[in-house]
C-alpha cells in the first residue's frame, strides 16, 4: 500500500517516533495510519489542557495558579494525568522563571518533506528582556530526551520559523532545556531529520 498524497502528524508525534525502539516505533506508525486514515477514530490528546495551561501560564500574572488549576482538573479524571501534569507543570514553571520571558503568540507553523508535512503545534512564544524570541515546544511525555532526539526537532522548527527566533526544547518532566548548539553540523543534521522522515515513511507504506 503506497502513501496518500499527503500525510500529517505533529512534531511532538514524529519525536516520539525517533525516541521509540524499532518495534515500538513501528506501533507507532500503525497507530499514526490508523488515526489517519479512519476519521472516526477519535486522536485523543492527553495533554491538550496542560499546553494550553502552559500558554496561558506565559502571559499570567501567576503562573503558578494557572499551572495549579490545570492539574486540580487533571486530579478529578482519576488517572495518571494528575501526576503526570503536575510533574511537567512544575518543570515549566521553573523553566519559564529562569527564562525571564514575556509571553507572546506564536503560530503554528508547518514543515514538509515530499508527501509528509509535520505541523507544529502547542508552540509558546516568549520575548526576552534583550527583545529575542525563544520559540519553545514544551514535551511533557515520560521518555527522557536525550541531545540528538532533540536536535532532530529543533532542526524542524529552526527550518519552519524561517528566522522568526530561536527555537528551544523544554523537558518539563526533567526541568530540562535544549537548543541547537553553535557547532552543530547542520548539513549532517538536516540530512538526519530527512533520514528519519524516509524510515518513517517507509514504515507507513509497509503497515498493515
Amino acid at each position: 500500500m503506497t502513501a496518500p498524497a499527503e500525510i500529517r502528524i505533529g512534531g511532538l508525534p514524529l519525536l516520539d517516533y525517533a525516541l521509540a525502539k524499532p518495534r515500538d516505533a513501528v506501533k507507532l506508525v500503525k497507530e499514526h495510519k490508523r488515526r489517519y486514515l479512519d476519521p472516526t477514530v477519535p486522536a485523543w490528546a492527553y495533554y491538550r489542557h496542560l499546553y494550553i495551561a502552559m500558554r496561558g501560564a506565559a502571559n499570567a500574572p501567576n503562573p503558578r495558579d494557572t499551572i495549579d488549576g490545570v492539574v486540580a482538573w487533571a486530579a478529578t479524571k482519576g488517572d495518571w494525568r494528575q501526576a503526570a501534569y503536575r510533574q511537567a507543570g512544575e518543570g515549566y514553571l521553573r523553566l519559564l522563571a529562569a527564562s525571564r520571558g514575556t509571553g507572546v503568540k506564536v503560530n503554528t507553523m508547518q514543515w514538509h518533506d515530499g508527501p509528509l508535512t509535520i505541523t507544529l503545534n502547542n508552540l509558546i512564544g516568549l520575548r526576552s528582556r534583550g527583545d529575542k524570541l525563544l520559540i519553545v515546544t514544551p514535551y511533557c511525555k515520560a521518555p527522557e530526551l536525550d541531545q540528538q532526539s532533540a536536535d532532530l526537532l529543533l532542526q524542524i522548527v529552526q527550518e519552519a520559523c524561517g528566522g522568526l527566533g530561536t527555537p528551544v526544547l523544554w523537558d518539563t518532566r526533567r526541568g530540562r532545556e535544549f537548543k541547537l548548539n553553535a557547532r552543530t553540523n547542520r548539513r549532517d543534521l538536516s540530512t538526519a531529520v530527512h533520514g528519519l522522515v524516509a524510515k518513517y515513511l517507509m514504515e507507513w507504506n509497509l503497515a498493515a
